[in-house]
Protein backbone atom coordinates (compact mmCIF):
# COMPACT_ATOMS: atom_id res chain seq x y z
CA UNK A 1 0.00 0.00 0.00
CA UNK A 2 1.41 3.27 -1.03
CA UNK A 3 2.00 6.05 2.28
CA UNK A 4 -0.55 8.74 2.63
CA UNK A 5 -0.56 12.06 3.22
CA UNK A 6 -3.10 14.49 5.23
CA UNK A 7 -2.42 17.87 5.03
CA UNK A 8 -3.51 20.29 7.56
CA UNK A 9 -4.52 23.75 7.12
CA UNK A 10 -6.18 26.41 8.77
CA UNK A 11 -6.04 30.05 10.55
CA UNK A 12 -3.90 30.49 14.09
CA UNK A 13 -5.64 29.10 16.78
CA UNK A 14 -8.08 26.97 14.57
CA UNK A 15 -6.93 23.72 15.75
CA UNK A 16 -4.09 22.21 13.44
CA UNK A 17 -1.49 21.34 15.94
CA UNK A 18 -4.34 19.43 18.28
CA UNK A 19 -5.65 17.77 15.44
CA UNK A 20 -2.14 17.06 13.78
CA UNK A 21 -0.97 15.26 16.94
CA UNK A 22 -3.77 13.16 17.87
CA UNK A 23 -3.82 11.81 13.83
CA UNK A 24 -0.35 11.21 14.60
CA UNK A 25 -0.44 8.63 17.05
CA UNK A 26 -1.74 5.88 14.92
CA UNK A 27 0.57 3.19 14.06
CA UNK A 28 2.48 3.92 11.53
CA UNK A 29 2.19 7.63 11.54
CA UNK A 30 5.04 10.35 11.45
CA UNK A 31 4.17 13.91 12.12
CA UNK A 32 5.93 16.61 10.31
CA UNK A 33 5.67 20.40 11.07
CA UNK A 34 6.37 23.19 9.27
CA UNK A 35 7.07 25.14 12.23
CA UNK A 36 10.23 22.95 12.96
CA UNK A 37 10.99 22.64 9.12
CA UNK A 38 11.41 26.73 9.60
CA UNK A 39 12.99 26.48 12.50
CA UNK A 40 15.71 24.03 11.03
CA UNK A 41 15.83 26.44 8.38
CA UNK A 42 16.05 29.86 10.19
CA UNK A 43 18.27 29.54 13.71
CA UNK A 44 17.32 32.67 15.09
CA UNK A 45 13.80 33.73 14.93
CA UNK A 46 12.31 35.67 17.22
CA UNK A 47 9.10 34.32 18.87
CA UNK A 48 6.58 36.90 17.01
CA UNK A 49 4.28 35.57 14.20
CA UNK A 50 5.67 38.12 11.97
CA UNK A 51 9.02 36.99 12.14
CA UNK A 52 7.51 33.48 11.74
CA UNK A 53 5.83 34.33 8.42
CA UNK A 54 8.49 36.00 6.94
CA UNK A 55 10.71 33.38 7.52
CA UNK A 56 8.84 30.80 5.58
CA UNK A 57 7.61 33.26 2.90
CA UNK A 58 11.91 33.36 2.67
CA UNK A 59 12.41 29.69 2.20
CA UNK A 60 9.20 29.70 0.00
CA UNK A 61 10.75 31.78 -2.36
CA UNK A 62 14.82 29.73 -2.15
CA UNK A 63 12.68 26.99 -2.88
CA UNK A 64 10.02 27.52 -5.70
CA UNK A 65 7.75 26.54 -2.83
CA UNK A 66 9.32 23.00 -2.65
CA UNK A 67 10.70 22.89 0.86
CA UNK A 68 7.71 21.42 2.51
CA UNK A 69 7.16 18.69 -0.14
CA UNK A 70 10.65 17.94 -0.39
CA UNK A 71 10.52 17.32 3.49
CA UNK A 72 7.40 15.41 2.97
CA UNK A 73 9.29 12.86 0.44
CA UNK A 74 12.47 12.53 2.71
CA UNK A 75 10.12 11.34 5.54
CA UNK A 76 8.79 8.77 3.50
CA UNK A 77 11.67 7.50 1.70
CA UNK A 78 13.69 7.32 5.35
CA UNK A 79 10.46 4.87 6.97
CA UNK A 80 9.52 2.13 4.67
CA UNK A 81 7.56 1.21 7.51
CA UNK A 82 5.35 4.77 7.34
CA UNK A 83 2.38 4.55 6.36
CA UNK A 84 0.55 8.00 6.83
CA UNK A 85 2.38 11.17 7.32
CA UNK A 86 0.09 14.49 8.88
CA UNK A 87 1.70 17.25 7.57
CA UNK A 88 1.29 20.26 10.43
CA UNK A 89 0.65 23.80 9.19
CA UNK A 90 0.44 24.28 5.51
CA UNK A 91 1.25 27.10 4.35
Amino acid sequence: MKPRAIVISGRIGSGKSTLASKLSVAPGTALLKSRELIRQKMTRLPLDLTAWQRAGDKIERETDGRWLSDALNRKLLSDSSLTTVVVDSVR
